[in-house]
């Protein structure tokens, strides 16, 4: 009643297009009809004005009884999923403007004819199958040998993980507009050790990190710099800068402070409230840099968009928003003051200069010995030690100091 009476309140011709049937209404009825369907509806708060009294606190006592019993309802983990109804796929309509409401013709299955060497056969669905084994067919096409995308692609990133930059330096782009692969011949026989290993990336991860060409120093060398300054042609290993998760993990875990712990909801580090609090609607309960529940792995740190955490951001983390396929690399000013004046570094600094006093006692040079083993993972110079030894002298914080100069090496934020 609620219902017909909203409808009996709309414009006449709104009202012709619900009373004609929905096979016979031009196209602009069945839009008027859909907008009604979809936004004419009927609360509870309408219902229950127009109950009886007494059925109003009927209703009103089940409402209080199904309220109890969802509170004993038991907690269960469940996940949104997407399933067919039988082997007779439903069809698929080209989609005008993208509107759900604007079906054009049916599109059949079929994949990248740019990456494929024929037209590709998806199998039919065996007899009393549950669903249209489309999905397989397409998962087929993506590992098939005549398919060369997939493996190229995969050993470009793995190229890239290891090396800074990949052979196609476009990782997402490998059409006409991307850049084309330095070494093509490499890229192809990688891809090809790829399927012959059955898709294992470990071989591919071993076979890049035993080559040659990723155990070369990383000198310069003035006539190769001449000929090729951005390195294309791998005559030395590229120098590649740590992210500045993989740096903030490796404070904690050289402070011996890292909560090794997995799972979990996300962790929030401090962040100075004057980065963030000038603009109204926003927060962050941020932790202190010494409460040990923020000692996590950086991968656990609650991603806000509009509060970035400024030891991340100066590092170049990517925007979460955005599909990254290569992260920037810069070499700014903000990166070393973030090292030398964050209190988060000076923190860990004074609780790796505990850890250091426990495992090496008092004398200086076994407390830089260790440090370097610790942090560097090897031992220092003659020189480094006498350098060390001197910056003590008359410095009572001179341990924390020193502990605090380690972060700050190039060599502990570049890969070595």
């Amino acid at each position: 009643q609620i219902r017909e009476r909203k409808i009996s309140e709309l414009p006449n011709y709104v009202r012709t297009a619900l009373s004609t049937p929905a096979d016979k209404r031009t196209e602009g009825q069945r839009l008027n009809a859909l907008q009604v369907e979809k936004t004419l509806g009927v609360s509870r708060g309408e219902v229950e004005g127009v109950m009886p009294v007494k059925a109003g606190e009927q209703a009103c006592k089940l409402r209080e009884q199904i309220t109890l019993l969802e509170k004993l309802r038991p907690k269960i983990e469940t996940a949104m999923s997407v399933a067919e109804k039988g082997s007779t796929p439903l069809e698929s309509h080209f989609l005008h403007h993208g509107s759900i409401g604007q079906k054009g013709s049916v599109m059949k299955p079929g994949t990248l004819t740019v990456a494929s060497q024929g037209e590709w056969n998806y199998p039919a669905a065996p007899a009393g199958a549950a669903s249209s084994y489309r999905r397989k067919g397409f998962a087929e096409w993506i590992v098939s040998p005549t398919n060369p995308l997939t493996p190229r692609v995969m050993a470009n990133r793995l190229w890239q993980h290891h090396f800074g930059e990949g052979l196609v330096r476009t990782p997402s782009n490998f059409g006409i507009t991307g850049e084309a692969p330095t070494h093509p011949e490499l890229l192809d026989w990688l891809a090809s050790e790829l399927m012959r290993d059955g898709w294992k990336m470990k071989p591919l991860h071993r076979l890049m990190l035993t080559s040659r060409a990723y155990r070369m120093a990383s000198d310069d060398i003035a006539a190769n710099n001449k000929v090729d300054p951005d390195n294309r042609m791998l005559w030395r290993m590229p120098r590649q800068r740590l992210e500045g998760e993989i740096i903030r993990d490796s404070i904690l875990e050289v402070s011996g402070s890292l909560d090794r712990k997995t799972g979990g909801p996300g962790i929030y580090p401090y962040i100075d409230p004057a980065l963030w609090a000038s603009s109204s609607g926003r927060s962050w309960p941020g932790k202190l840099d010494d409460d040990p529940s923020t000692f996590r792995r950086s991968v656990y740190i609650f991603s806000k968009r509009t509060i970035p955490l400024p030891m991340l951001e100066v590092f170049d983390k990517p925007d979460t928003n955005l599909s990254c396929a290569r992260r920037n690399r810069s070499t700014i000013a903000p990166q070393a003051l973030i090292l030398m004046n964050s209190s988060f570094v000076l923190t860990q600094a004074k609780r790796f200069a505990e850890r250091i006093e426990l495992e090496a006692g008092r004398d200086a040079g076994k407390q830089i010995e260790r440090a370097y083993e610790v942090a560097l993972a090897r031992k220092p110079g003659a020189r480094e030690v006498a350098l060390a030894k001197s910056f003590f002298e008359g410095n009572p914080d001179g341990l924390v100091d020193f502990c605090q100069t380690i972060f700050n090496l190039n060599e502990f934020a570049y890969v070595p």
